[in-house]
């Protein structure tokens, strides 16, 4: 689940001061809970929607499909947010 929804990490982590920081105390934190929301909500509908995701996303990564995904899990930091939006 987080591998498809920060699929594109290295560019977020581009944008902050202190990427090591940042990473440690806002994207894994909430990897974390996303990974947890997948554990309690997991269903085979689930998988399948994540498998069709995945390769969606590796031939369309211009479409934005994960952040179809967003919508159904935890919500970003405000830190977090801030930089997906950009």
């Amino acid at each position: 689940m987080g591998s498809i929804l920060f699929r594109d990490e290295e560019n977020l982590l581009s944008k902050v001061a202190d990427p090591l920081v940042f990473d440690d105390q806002v994207i894994t934190p909430y990897k974390g809970r996303v990974e947890h929301w997948f554990a309690v909500n997991q269903s085979v509908g689930l998988y399948f929607e994540l498998i069709f995701t995945t390769i969606l996303v590796v031939l369309l990564p211009s479409f934005g499909l994960h952040q179809r995904l967003m919508r159904r899990v935890p919500p970003p930091p405000a830190k977090l947010s801030n930089l997906l939006k950009s």
